[in-house]
Order: C-alpha cells, then sequence, then structure tokens
C-alpha cells in the first residue's frame, strides 16, 4: 500500500519554505564569513547569535511543511530571514566597510541604517502576531482581526522613527543615522510615529487578552499547546523582572542574558506545541519548575538565617563570625536539601496536583496492606478497589494462577 499523494499547494509551500530556509542559512554563513574578518573590531563570539535566524528559519520550514495553512510557519520564515539579514549580515557588512576597512565595500550608508535600530519596530508585530495567532495561525474570532491589523499598521507607522537621529551599538557607536529626515517631512514622520505608539501597544494588549481567551476556551491537544506557550511566557517574564531587580540591587546589567531567554524559550515552546514533540511532558516540566523553584527559596532563606543567626552565637562564644557560620550553614542546607525537597514536592502535588497526590496515597496504603495480607479473596477484592479509585477503567478483572499450575 502506498500512502496519500501529498496536495501540490502543500508540496508547493513546502518548497518555498525551506528555500527561504536555505536562503537564512546562506546569510548565516556570509556573515559568518564576514565575522572572521572583523574579529579585530568585535568579539568573534558573539557570531553565535548567527544561528538564532538559522533556528528560526529552520522551526518555520518545518511547521510549514506540516502544516501549510498555520501563519505561524510564516511568521518565523520570514522573521528568520529579516532577522538574518538586519542583525547578522548586514551589521558585518557595516563593521567591515565602516570600521575595518573603511570605503571598501559600496552601498555602507544604506547598510548602515538597514541593520540599525530603524526597523526595531517590527519586533513588536512579531510578538504581536504571535501571541494573536498562537497555536492555530488565524485570530481567535473575526473581529480580532482588528488587533492583528493595529499592530501592522503601528508596526508600519513606527518605521517613522527611523529617520531620526538613531543610537547605534558598538562598534559603530561613532556613527549617526544616514537618512535623518528635515523640515515638512519630519514633522509628518513625527505624527507618524506619535500615531504609532497606542496601535503597537492597542496590538500587544489586545493579543495578551487573545492568549487568555483562547486558553480558558481551549481543550484536549490546544490547552496543552498554550500551557507550553504560557510557561515561556512566564519563563520570560520572570527572566526580565530578576534581571530588573539585580540591576536595582547590584547596578549590574544582564539585559543580554533576559534578551537570550526571550528569544529562545518562546520559539522552543512553539515548536514542541505545534509540532507536538513531547508535548504531553509540559505538567511535569510545570511541577519539577514549582518544586525546585520553591526549593531553592527556601534553601537560599535557610542559608541567609544560617549565616546571621550563627555569625552572631560565634561572635558571642569564640569571638568570630566568618568561616564558622558558613560552614555550619553549608553542612545545615546540604542536610536539609531531601527533607526539604520531599515536603515541597507533597505539597505542590496536594495543591496542583491532587489526582495525582490521591492516587500516590492510595497506592502506598495499598502496598503497606498487601504486606499483611494473607486471604486471596480479599486481596483480589483489594487490588481491584485500588485499580478502580486510581486508574478509573471501564472494567477491571483480576485473575490468579491457581496453586500447582505450570509446576
Amino acid at each position: 500500500m502506498t500512502g496519500q499523494p501529498t496536495p501540490p499547494g502543500q508540496a508547493r509551500s513546502a518548497r518555498i519554505a525551506w528555500v527561504v530556509f536555505g536562503a537564512t542559512a546562506a546569510v548565516g554563513v556570509a556573515a559568518l564569513g564576514l565575522a572572521m574578518l572583523n574579529r579585530s573590531a568585535q568579539p568573534l563570539a558573539e557570531s553565535v547569535f548567527f544561528l538564532l535566524p538559522v533556528g528560526y528559519a529552520l522551526l518555520g520550514a518545518l511547521i510549514t511543511s506540516r502544516q501549510p495553512g498555520n501563519a505561524i510557519g510564516w511568521l518565523y520564515l520570514v522573521s528568520g530571514l529579516w532577522l538574518g539579514l538586519s542583525a547578522g549580515l548586514l551589521q558585518e557588512y557595516a563593521v567591515y566597510t565602516l570600521v575595518v576597512d573603511p570605503g571598501s565595500l559600496p552601498s555602507a550608508s544604506i547598510v548602515l541604517w538597514l541593520q540599525s535600530p530603524a526597523l526595531d519596530t517590527l519586533f513588536f508585530l512579531l510578538v504581536s502576531l504571535l501571541l494573536l495567532l498562537f497555536p492555530t495561525g488565524r485570530p481567535l474570532t473575526r473581529r480580532w482581526w482588528v488587533a492583528v491589523w493595529s499592530a501592522a499598521v503601528g508596526a508600519v507607522l513606527g518605521l517613522s522613527q527611523g529617520f531620526q537621529p538613531l543610537h547605534m551599538d558598538a562598534p559603530l557607536k561613532a556613527f549617526d543615522n544616514p537618512f535623518i529626515a528635515h523640515g515638512r517631512l519630519a514633522t509628518v514622520l513625527d505624527w507618524a510615529g506619535t500615531a504609532s505608539q497606542p496601535l503597537v501597544l492597542a496590538g500587544l494588549l489586545g493579543g495578551v487578552v487573545s492568549a487568555v481567551l483562547r486558553f480558558k476556551r481551549s481543550q484536549g491537544i490546544e490547552r496543552l499547546q498554550l500551557r507550553w506557550f504560557a510557561a515561556a511566557v512566564a519563563t520570560a517574564l520572570a527572566t526580565i523582572v530578576a534581571t530588573i531587580v539585580s540591576y536595582v540591587l547590584t547596578g549590574r546589567s544582564y539585559d543580554s542574558i533576559a534578551f537570550f531567554v526571550l528569544v529562545t524559550v518562546l520559539p522552543a515552546a512553539t515548536g514542541i506545541a505545534i509540532l507536538r514533540y513531547r508535548l504531553y511532558e509540559i505538567d511535569v516540566l510545570i511541577r519539577k519548575s514549582l518544586v525546585y523553584a520553591c526549593l531553592i527559596a527556601g534553601l537560599a532563606g535557610l542559608y541567609l538565617a544560617g549565616v546571621v543567626g550563627l555569625g552572631a552565637l560565634s561572635r558571642l562564644i569564640i569571638h568570630q563570625s566568618g568561616v564558622p557560620a558558613v560552614t555550619a550553614s553549608t553542612l545545615i542546607v546540604a542536610a536539609a536539601f531531601q527533607p526539604l525537597r520531599t515536603r515541597i514536592q507533597r505539597a505542590v502535588d496536594h495543591r496542583f496536583y491532587r489526582a495525582r497526590y490521591d492516587a500516590a496515597r492510595t497506592l502506598d496504603a495499598f502496598s503497606g496492606r498487601l504486606r499483611e495480607q494473607i486471604d486471596l479473596e480479599a486481596l483480589s477484592d483489594e487490588v481491584l478497589g485500588v485499580v478502580r479509585s486510581s486508574l478509573h477503567p471501564s472494567h477491571a478483572t483480576l485473575w490468579l494462577r491457581p496453586t500447582g499450575e505450570g509446576e
């Protein structure tokens, strides 16, 4: 038997998707080649970023080849190619022709403008569309097309910022926007930029509300898909909050880490959700995240309390507070790790995974009674009772081999 032939439209979409992926990969290779030439002006380690657009395009090609009607695949394909060009190849091109070997390549001013923050407003369009269209590739209802068009029009109007003075990143800080508008044109573009802000904000807020409503109405596989997406958004938000708190407390900026998490966890969750690879492991992931987040917070509090309390006690007794307090606190944390983890695990299961918690308690109680059970008829009834209460089958029967059979 042969499988059903692939529809012509789907095959054509798949070919286009893989062509776009190939173009993005070629752009990444070219950018890496220029990065090798630019290593005297900027760290070569930053070239790892070139893998990100290729990953976006690969995800888009995989989704499009399986679900050509899903706009999420095309969204990642276009985003991957755009990022590969603007933040990859054109960035390295500008550094080479303006810093490393000035005047060696043509069109330096155009390339400088294209790789600058002039097009950053399109990033908000990507986020809004992802929130509005995930996971089906369509808005929640026809009315939500208003939010889609709001985000799109706002992003296009926001391109007007590209004709104002721009802040360039190193090693192009010494250069300014080559296409600054003046006179009446500058006034018109300024109005366009002002009008874009509420439209972009409406698109983002609409995306958040749409995602929440979609989750409430979802069932089955779509609900699991949205759980993965929600977990990725929560991870990104937690990283951003942690970065802000760290900056306030220490003065050190970790915005590059927050950005890396943001641009990696969302595509990863999207790929798992739409391609359904390990889709059903989201509950395990959330459960482990809750357990270990609470465990780390508890151990950190125990360690700090130990350092402060034992430090004060050791100052009174041996007139020292540093090494003894730290050593004792470390030993206390090590001893408390497993008991605290067990208690937190039970608390999380009891609060968020009650069915699992009840099933575990039922099985534990049954295993204890099984060790003391002698009557086979009572044992049979006990086994069937545990199976019914834990697994809820439509029918359950227990067969015991008669004594001496097969011997």
